[in-house]
């Protein structure tokens, strides 16, 4: 295939290259500063919204200025009477998309509206969540549907634009908490969408409404909204259908009823009597378009790069984290092959594979962590990058203790056990072992991981901890399986459960002396264990984003 260019076309074109780097780095800068600044006065929510307004708003005033010598206005903020029809309009195309997506479900007794227990919804906290919402709306259209975009589209096209941009706009998203495949794709055809909102009305104002529309519906039934927990009316909307449909923990943007509505919305662009305004920053921009050929390509090219880009590259969010961590830590297993003490972790790829001879070396130079049949424990997890370390028997300093070794007669038989009980102190010592993945750590789940670990360790082998807890009440085996913790438990199952904290706090409250066990860090979810004594009398589960915001319970480990 050959592609042509006429004459001037190219330099033309590396100007655009230029204005729309110079854009992407201002973004990038803004980003970054803002969410430093606002990190110390606002929660997670509102630092995502703010940092993003105000990060879009400086690059393409300071864009405009640089090259074009145009106001703001000049991206298709201008204020006027067709500028508030495309807005109502926007706005009553995304609050009826999302009434769609959760009154017909409460229509068909699909799902039910519940209280949310001891909450402190009031007015000013809905105004405040509504607020936060409409810059974080504004933010992200001036920052996607912009100046670097409409640029774009004045130089190489709108087929070329919208798609590579809806694309990119879901990608962004691809960290939000309780992310899925499906809610990514829901993601960029919003994107998409709101990108041919632009191009009917020439103005932002309607993609704003768009956004605005649906963004503030959501959170007014009580459930997630990409991924953000948000708590305004005291309810919450409770799902008697599958996350296919739902969307789980991502909202239902990551369910099917919203690719549903995605496509109506297409229609309702095309249909609706919206009042297409002049192009001011695409007439500054030229009208030259790039060649179908080429146009063509970049299309294809940023198609191709969607799908290796979100499997590859996709961070891990902060709930598959603390899943993964909870899942793994405290866990007991059996050593299938000889482990070496070792000060650096031993590398295992995801296929089971590692280097032997170093393994023996290091085994005759420091000696053996665990033997092949040696029970283990895994008593600290790290998620990095590329790779999960996990801590054996307290790591290198770790290992049997002197009293651990002693042992008695049982009776009148010649059967011994040891004093201190099995513990992770039946291997003689203690190590360090790294799961290494080629690009960043995938969002696998505890069991997935286990079976990556099989070839080395064996974690279906009974333990005297399993024996342990099947001893205890129903309700307290299913909490521990389940990786929870519920009243009435003591310290011991907690740390079956969870793990060791990341904090201890105590408190007196009414001469009543207690501790409170913390896991998890922001931003992120937390829990609060209290004890009174060694029992546990309240559990409180939160997310560490703006006041009120409440997240729903752990999943069960898969």
């Amino acid at each position: 295939m050959r592609i042509t260019m006429p004459d001037g076309a190219l330099q033309r074109y590396l100007g655009v290259v230029l204005r729309v780097g110079i854009y992407v780095l201002l973004v990038i800068v803004c980003l970054t500063l803002f969410a430093w600044l606002l990190a110390a006065v606002g929660g997670y929510l509102v630092t995502s919204a703010l940092g993003v307004f105000l990060a879009a708003l400086t690059a393409n005033v300071f864009s405009l200025r640089i090259y074009e010598r145009a106001p703001l206005g000049a991206i298709g903020l201008h204020w006027n009477q067709a500028s508030q029809r495309n807005l109502w309009l926007g706005l009553l195309g995304g609050a009826g998309a999302a009434a769609l997506v959760l009154g017909l479900p409460l229509l068909f007794g699909l799902a039910e509206l519940r209280p949310v227990p001891n909450s402190e919804a009031n007015l000013r906290t809905t105004a405040f969540v509504l607020l936060v919402l409409a810059f974080g709306a504004v933010g992200e259209e001036m920052l996607f549907r912009g100046y670097a975009f409409q640029v774009l589209i004045a130089s190489i096209g709108p087929y070329a634009t919208v798609l590579p941009a809806g694309i990119l706009f879901g990608l962004a998203h691809s960290s939000n908490l309780g992310i899925t495949r499906l809610g990514l794709i829901n993601t960029a055809a919003w994107g998409v969408l709101l990108g041919v909102a632009f191009l009917r009305s020439r103005d932002l104002w309607l993609p704003i409404g768009l956004h605005l529309g649906w963004n503030w519906m959501l959170p007014l039934f009580g459930v997630h909204l990409s991924g953000f927990t948000i708590e305004v009316t005291g309810f919450t909307l409770q799902w008697k259908i599958g996350p296919l449909w739902s969307g789980g923990d991502y909202g239902p943007e990551g369910g099917l009823l919203t690719s549903t509505v995605v496509l109506l919305l297409f229609v309702f662009l095309w249909k609706a009597p919206i009042r297409r305004q002049p192009a001011h920053l695409a007439s500054i921009a030229g009208e030259d378009k790039m060649p179908r050929s080429l146009t063509t390509v970049i299309v294809i090219l940023a198609l191709a790069s969607a799908a290796p880009a979100y499997a590859q590259d996709r961070k891990l969010t902060d709930e598959e984290r603390i899943e993964l961590i909870r899942g793994l830590t405290a866990e007991y297993a059996t050593a299938k092959v000889s482990l070496p003490r070792s000060r650096n972790p031993l590398s295992v790829d995801p296929k089971g594979a590692y280097d032997q001879k170093k393994w023996i070396s290091l085994e005759r130079e420091n000696g053996p962590a665990a033997r092949p049949g040696d029970l283990i424990q895994i008593t600290k997890v790290t998620l990095e990058d590329k790779r999960i370390v996990f801590e054996i028997n307290g790591g290198i300093r770790g290992g049997r203790r002197w009293y651990e070794r002693v042992q008695v007669d049982v009776g009148t038989t010649t059967r011994r056990v040891p004093v201190a009980g099995p513990g992770y102190g039946v291997a003689p010592g203690g190590t360090s072992l790294a799961l290494e993945f080629p690009h960043r750590l995938p969002p696998l789940k505890p069991a997935e991981i286990k079976n990556l670990l099989a070839p080395v360790l064996d974690f279906n082998r009974r333990s005297a901890n399993e024996l342990y807890v099947e001893s205890l009440p129903p309700e307290i085996q299913q909490a521990v399986k389940d990786k929870k913790v519920i009243e009435g438990m003591d310290r011991d199952q907690v740390l079956l459960a969870l793990g060791r904290p990341d904090n201890k706090v105590r408190t007196t409250e009414e001469g009543v002396e207690y501790e409170d066990w913390i896991y998890g860090k922001p931003p992120g979810r937390i829990i609060f264990v209290t004890f009174e004594g060694n029992e546990v009398v309240r559990v409180k589960e939160a997310y560490a984003g703006i006041g009120g915001a409440v997240a729903p319970s752990m999943p069960p480990p898969r």
